[in-house]
């Protein structure tokens, strides 16, 4: 496990979250850094954004039991290009959530909130946004009523169950 990069010339520190830490691997240059990424098993650019989708990947696959074959990073969500950072489906494939990962020194306001909800093409029942300090899962409720904020993150197989929904 390592600690907290304090990578480049620019000094870009990694913020500490409230997710938990995890053992990754960073490699490249100081000034470029990249860290590997376990859904598209690859290295990617080391950003604030990526430090944040990295752990949240992490803690929903080790803490939150999410399989990590039933997960996309970066997936592409519509037509226009719209890309979501996190994509979850259940065991039939069907999507069941998506993961809006910001940097850790961004806030998540109601317009980021409701630019979030924005994403949601596929209407997925259930839709996250983190900034990897402060996280807000909403689910979608049946008959066409709008979203509820949860207490916390569900685990898959809480998600899971909602296959026949979607």
């Amino acid at each position: 496990m390592g600690s907290i990069p304090t990578l480049g010339t620019n000094h870009i520190a990694m913020n500490q979250l409230t997710l938990p830490s995890f053992s990754y691997n960073i490699k490249g240059l100081p000034d470029k850094p990249y860290i590997f990424d376990l859904l598209r098993k690859q290295y990617v650019r080391l950003t604030p954004e990526e430090w944040v989708r990295q752990h949240m990947i992490n803690y929903l696959i080790r803490y939150r039991q999410y399989p990590p074959g039933l997960m996309e990073s970066e997936s592409t969500i519509d037509t226009q290009g719209h890309r979501v950072d996190i994509f979850v489906y259940n065991n039939d494939k069907a999507p069941l959530m998506l993961i809006e990962c910001k940097a850790a020194n961004q806030k998540l306001t109601p317009v980021v909130i409701a630019q979030v909800m924005r994403y949601n093409t596929e209407y997925v029942p259930f839709i996250t946004c983190t900034n990897g300090k402060k996280h807000f899962c909403f689910q979608k409720q049946k008959n066409s009523q709008p979203y509820v904020l949860l207490r916390e993150i569900p685990t898959f197989a809480e998600i899971n169950k909602w296959s026949s929904y979607v």
